[in-house]
């Protein structure tokens, strides 16, 4: 069974008993992406900022995902790694008053889930054209010998 808890526990940072800690979400699967292969994994800095805000910064982002070659149809799973994110998290906020960069959650659990945060940027990350290696590949031999006849068309009218 494939683990689906994005959830992590800031209770102690609100009541000022803890400051910062680390945590790792290992191996974690949502079904808001179906084109998931297997797993998303993410190391998690929570920082304590004041009684009703903590402060998130989410890095090492890497998952999988099956895809389809627009160009020749073909199957392949590709590894992607994002880039880190930052989020002030609000207890009990007015959601339509967030930032892009902000996040409300429930004060009297304490507890913020991750998942709407991570499946959104990796919704955000996604090739518009999917291709796979091989199509990659000559499409980048291709860009490289333009660019390389540009070159030598600039020097010749000059």
């Amino acid at each position: 069974m494939k683990d689906t808890n994005f959830t992590i526990k800031v209770s102690d940072f609100l009541t000022g008993s803890a400051l910062e800690d680390n945590i790792q979400l290992f191996d974690k699967f949502s079904t808001s992406l179906p084109q998931l292969h297997d797993w998303i994994s993410c190391d998690v800095c929570i920082k304590n900022w004041d009684e009703k805000t903590v402060f998130l910064e989410i890095s090492n982002i890497s998952y999988s995902l099956d895809n389809t070659c627009d160009v020749c149809s073909a199957k392949y799973i590709q590894h992607w790694d994002v880039s880190d994110i930052f989020l002030k998290c609000y207890a009990n906020y007015n959601k339509e008053l967030l930032r892009e960069d902000e996040l409300s959650f429930d004060g009297k659990h304490g507890k913020i889930d991750l998942e709407d945060t991570l499946t959104q940027e990796i919704t955000l990350t996604q090739e518009l054209k999917k291709m796979c290696s091989i199509c990659g590949d000559k499409k980048q031999i291709k860009t490289d010998q333009t660019l390389e006849w540009n070159s030598i068309k600039r020097i010749i009218q000059q």
